[in-house]
C-alpha cells in the first residue's frame, strides 16, 4: 500500500469514526432535555412517574419498543464503560447495568440450552433481541 493510499484509508476510518459519534439536532436537544430535567431536581417520584407513563400510557407500540431499546442500549453503554470511567457518583449505575447486562446474558443462554440443545451466541446483547419493527 502507499503512502497515499493509506494516507486515504486513515481519513476515511477518521471520517467514519466521525460521523458515528455525530448526533442529530433532534438526539442533542432530547439528551440536553434529560439532563436539564435531572438536574433540576428530578425527583425519584417524578422519575417513576415517567417510567410507569412510558410503559402504560396509550403509545404506539412500535414507539414504546424503540423507546426500550434505547434504554437497554444505554445500560449496555455504561456496562460497557471501562472501572476508571466512573467514581464514587456513577459506579453503582455501572455496577447494576453490567450485573443487568450478565444476568441477561446468563437466562438467554440457559433459555437458547433448552431451546437449541446449546447456548446460540454468549456476547449477544439485550438490545439484539428487540427489532426495530
Amino acid at each position: 500500500m502507499t503512502t497515499e493510499e493509506e494516507f486515504d484509508r486513515q481519513e476515511a476510518e477518521y471520517e467514519k469514526q466521525v460521523e458515528e459519534r455525530t448526533l442529530s439536532p433532534k438526539a442533542t436537544e432530547l439528551i440536553q432535555s434529560l439532563n436539564d430535567f435531572v438536574n433540576s431536581g428530578g425527583s425519584h417520584r417524578e422519575l417513576q412517574k415517567i417510567a410507569k407513563s412510558l410503559a402504560q400510557r396509550p403509545q404506539h407500540r412500535t414507539l414504546q419498543q424503540s423507546i426500550v431499546k434505547l434504554f437497554i442500549m444505554s445500560l449496555e453503554e455504561m456496562a460497557n464503560l471501562p472501572e476508571n470511567a466512573t467514581d464514587a457518583r456513577n459506579k453503582e449505575s455501572r455496577l447494576i447495568a453490567t450485573q443487568m447486562i450478565e444476568g441477561f446474558k446468563k437466562v438467554r443462554s440457559e433459555f437458547d440450552s433448552e431451546l437449541h440443545g446449546r447456548p446460540i451466541n454468549d456476547a449477544a446483547l439485550p438490545s439484539q433481541y428487540i427489532p426495530f419493527v
